[in-house]
């Protein structure tokens, strides 16, 4: 490797991925916290937004003294 000043197998930290299908491959696996996945809180985020929908057509329903 001309022109470096490490050697690229033994003396660098990986990259990370490099193509544009590996990035979003890494992003779509990767875990935000602990066992928490992308992919549980998208329907957490959903499962919430309907309860939200349901909760202000009680509040309509209910009848005011």
């Amino acid at each position: 490797m001309r022109g470096k000043r490490v050697c690229g197998i033994h003396g660098r930290k990986s990259a990370g991925p490099v193509t544009e299908a590996g990035r979003k491959r890494c992003g779509s696996a990767k875990t935000l916290h602990g066992q928490e996945t992308r992919s549980i809180r998208a329907k957490r985020s959903e499962t919430l937004a309907e309860l939200k929908v349901l909760g202000q057509q009680i509040r309509r329903w209910q009848v005011k003294p």
